[in-house]
């Protein structure tokens, strides 16, 4: 199956620490909670791109990984957030 190549949100790494004791300690902030769109988005336009690729569709499949792209860089501004908040707990 072209699909098990891509895990799901809750069992990669980011997604594993996010759904995790680790990740959870932070569930406070805003910008924690906000990684949890985007990370699912990023794994379901992946996969979405893949069934795309097995169909011939190489538009589809682009728009798909174009999707995916966006989703990931939101992924990274959230977790920079998160970083600033966690920075300026740290200094108060």
């Amino acid at each position: 199956d072209i699909n098990s190549k891509i895990t799901m949100h809750d069992q990669c790494r980011l997604g594993k620490w996010y759904y995790g004791f680790e990740g959870q300690q932070f569930s406070n902030y805003y910008s924690f909670r906000s990684l949890e769109a985007p990370h699912k988005e990023v794994h379901t336009a992946g996969h979405s791109a893949l069934n795309y690729f097995a169909a011939g569709d190489m538009n589809a499949m682009s728009q798909e990984l174009d999707r995916m792209e966006r989703s990931s860089n939101e992924v990274v501004n959230q977790l920079e957030m998160l970083a600033v908040d966690l920075l300026k707990e740290t200094t108060l």
